[in-house]
């Protein structure tokens, strides 16, 4: 009887933290906005920004 109470204790210890990623990810999809995603930038849009950060006065940047 002890061995049955311990082993489903056990089980429902495991089960919780799938139940609360589960949880969350529904959470998360319920919210609007830039959370879902992080948007990745393109190698273009990397060197326009490499570009417009340069000092024009100093031409070692």
């Amino acid at each position: 009887m002890i061995m049955t109470m311990t082993r489903r204790m056990f089980l429902a210890i495991l089960m919780i933290p799938r139940a609360a990623l589960r949880a969350f990810t529904a959470w998360q999809q319920r919210r609007p906005g830039p959370t879902r995603y992080i948007k990745i930038p393109t190698p273009e849009e990397i060197e326009q920004a490499q570009v417009a950060a340069r000092d024009p006065n100093n031409p070692n940047s």
